[in-house]
């Protein structure tokens, strides 16, 4: 049989034949003999135990020794990295000590190696404000989950300078002890540098965000896009709320604008550098905004377009103030038409009065030589009607070029309403009609007439503008109305008590309700490009201020307006002007003269002419001169032989102005009369500074003259008759 014992074969030896297989039986050797073979068997069998175990120790020997190598080739590749690493490395014991300190952290920390080894990192480290040192955690592991990761640290160099560090910490075993491997990098330049390009950043927001400029940037090559967050605000977008491209763009473009734009961008894009362009932006708040953008692209060697860029900058600001200087500019040409059409008008107007004094005094005198009952009477009299409507037209030409602000009286409002619808009903033809309705009345106020004349046809023609080509209807109508507490709410600049109400409606286009929060604002005008001047509106808000009354306006489109005055009722009212029949006699013996002797001087020929007749009439004696050097000879001819001087101011060569300072250079103190054409004489300091006793305006006429001379030479009884 065979026992298998391990790694040892056994054979018993038996006396029975070969091949039984029964239990052993009195054949088996002697007991001494198997005693003795058991135990060479054992001995055997501890032998090869021996034999194995020897060689497992060899090859424990030798890992061990290999084991020794590697760590020796470990230690010698660490020295190596530690030494020529540009980063600091420290390694660190259990205890916090440190072991090794590299060339790296040599020059970083300021020790040398001998100097920091065996002192404990936290001289190095010290605890930050703000908690437990990260490197501290790892070294007493408390900061497994740590390990490997890079933190930011404080860290303080020999100098006591601290600095800002990051830190990598890992675990490190050498001969059995475990310690920690550092790894220390300065970054206190990369974190100053962060913060200063954080710093500028915030700047150039800022700077976007007071100069209302964005940026965008375009990748025509992946279509993203990019955009400051001063163009979101510029958008009416929170930054971050929308991914900005191309089609969102488009979309907030004004839908006028979009096409220009667009067009623009892809020719830019194909074949073009840079463009720049003006257009209107429909942002979130829905309110039009103009925006300026410049655009370049980008290209490669090859000429492919590889970026859009864009700078975009709200421009509403200057694109308001350059239209309003642009509409202050077209005002102010119509202004210095105004300026120009005044002078030309007041010229006119002086020559008509040149023409209208003989014509209006020969038909005087021509009434006066004639029976009242003749044809020739009758005739004479349609001429001077004839003659009073153009002296009362050249009158209104001349409160519009350039007759000064008058002193306020009491004015009747129906007779500047029907002054002034007769001067519009020209233009008005036969498609408007024109209307006045007076309820109560008399209306008066306390005003200057030419202001008020020019409140109501500046309202009026508004109207008829707003009527157009077509046919409407004007109603100018006057009203008497009590302001009380519940009105002055409304119309907070009126006063308690009755006002006059002038209001002005018409059938025309009305007023949207944008424009009519401007109306009154100077230079607005609702038809810019129709010869709207934007002056009159404001214009007259202003004069119905300045008189103590308020104005306000109703209207829609398509439906009409109506502009209500409100004006203080005036309780004083003019005296009457008529005369009796005693009276005009009267008046005409006072203004008689007793011989004095006048010396008149007018370049026109039929003035002089009429002058004579008319004050020889009156009982003076008239010499007249055409030119003012004539004059001045006369008087120097014969001083003492005139009590008075009545010049024309406006005359060739020598005007009357000159003519009298002329004259009292030479100390002739002649008491002086200035006749004009102009609804202006002289400023008041030089009539007081040549001692001119008055002004009288033409056309002449034979009692104004006379009344001015009578009132500078005294009445009859104290002026002694020339001899």
């Amino acid at each position: 049989m065979q026992l298998n014992w391990p790694d040892l074969e056994i054979v018993a030896i038996t006396g029975g034949q070969p091949g039984a297989h029964g239990p052993l039986t009195a054949n088996i050797m002697s007991p001494a003999l198997f005693i003795g073979l058991c135990g060479l068997a054992g001995c055997l069998y501890l032998a090869l135990l021996l034999s194995r175990s020897r060689r497992q120790l060899e090859a424990i020997r030798g890992r061990l020794q290999e084991s020794h190598d590697n760590e020796a080739e470990m230690s010698g590749r660490l020295h190596v990295l530690e030494h020529s690493a540009p980063d600091a490395v420290l390694t660190i014991s259990p205890e916090g000590f440190i072991d090794g300190f590299n060339r790296a952290a040599e020059l970083l920390f300021g020790y040398t190696s001998a100097e920091i080894v065996n002192h404990h990192f936290r001289e190095l480290f010290p605890e930050p404000e703000d908690g437990e040192c990260h490197l501290n955690s790892v070294v007493h592991g408390n900061g497994n989950d740590l390990v490997g990761s890079v933190r930011e640290v404080r860290a303080q160099r020999r100098d006591g300078s601290l600095f800002t560090a990051e830190c990598s910490a890992a675990e490190l075993t050498r001969s059995g002890q475990r310690g920690v491997l550092a790894i220390v990098r300065d970054v206190s330049a990369q974190r100053l540098h962060e913060r200063l390009l954080e710093q500028s950043e915030l700047r150039l927001r800022e700077a976007q965000q007071l100069a209302r400029l964005g940026n965008l940037e375009l990748d025509l090559r992946d279509g993203r896009m990019f955009w400051s967050d001063e163009l979101f605000h510029q958008f009416g977008l929170e930054a971050g709320q929308v991914e900005p491209d191309m089609r969102l763009l488009i979309s907030l473009v004004h839908p006028e604008d979009r096409d220009g734009i667009e067009m623009a961008m892809d020719s830019l894009i194909r074949q073009g550098s840079c463009h720049e362009q003006s257009y209107r932006l429909l942002p979130g708040s829905g309110l039009q905004r103009w925006h300026h953008a410049r655009f370049i692209v980008d290209r490669n060697e090859s000429g492919q377009a590889l970026r859009l860029l864009a700078t975009v900058q709200d421009v509403t600001e200057q694109h308001s103030l350059a239209e309003t200087r642009r509409r202050m500019e077209e005002k102010l040409d119509q202004i210095r038409k105004l300026e120009t059409i005044g002078s030309v008008s007041s010229a006119i107007a002086h020559d008509f009065n040149n023409i209208l004094t003989p014509i209006i005094g020969f038909t005087d005198l021509g009434l006066e030589e004639t029976e009242s009952s003749s044809s020739v009477h009758r005739h004479l009299q349609q001429v001077r009607r004839g003659a009073s409507r153009a002296r009362e037209l050249v009158q209104r030409i001349l409160s519009f070029s350039d007759s000064p602000q008058q002193e306020p009286n009491p004015v009747a409002l129906r007779s500047v309403a029907e002054e002034v619808l007769g001067l519009l009903s020209v233009r008005a033809g036969r498609r408007v009609r024109l209307e006045l309705h007076e309820s109560g009345g008399p209306h008066y106020v306390m005003a200057d007439a030419t202001h008020l004349h020019q409140v109501l046809l500046n309202l009026c023609t508004n109207a008829l503008q707003a009527i157009g080509t077509g046919e409407g209807r004007i109603s100018v109508a006057l009203e008497t109305v009590n302001i009380d507490l519940g009105s002055l709410e409304r119309l907070p600049a009126l006063k308690l008590g009755p006002h006059v109400l002038l209001s002005v409606r018409d059938d025309g286009s009305g007023i949207s309700r944008q424009d009519m929060e401007l109306i009154f604002q100077p230079f607005f005008s609702s038809r810019p490009g129709e010869g709207g001047s934007g002056i009159g509106l404001s214009v007259v808000h202003g004069i119905v201020l300045s008189h103590g009354g308020e104005i306000e306006v109703e209207s829609r489109p398509g439906s009409g307006s109506c502009f209500r005055v409100y004006l203080p009722l005036c309780r004083e009212l003019p005296s009457r002007s008529g005369t009796t029949g005693a009276e005009l006699e009267q008046d005409e013996l006072e203004l008689r003269g007793t011989g004095e002797s006048i010396l008149f001087v007018d370049d026109e020929p039929d003035i002089n002419r009429l002058v004579v007749q008319q004050l020889e009439r009156l009982g003076y004696r008239v010499s007249t001169c055409r030119q003012p050097a004539q004059a001045l000879d006369l008087l120097r001819e014969q001083p003492g032989s005139f009590q008075l001087l009545v010049t024309d101011l406006t005359m060739p060569r020598m005007d009357g102005e000159k003519l009298v300072r002329s004259l009292r250079a030479s100390g002739e103190m002649l008491p002086v009369i200035m006749i004009t054409g102009y609804s202006e004489g002289l400023p008041r300091d030089i009539m007081e500074e040549l001692r001119i006793e008055t002004v009288v305006n033409k056309p002449l006429e034979q009692n104004s003259l006379a009344s001015a001379i009578r009132r500078v030479l005294g009445p009859v009884s104290a002026v002694p008759a020339n001899d």
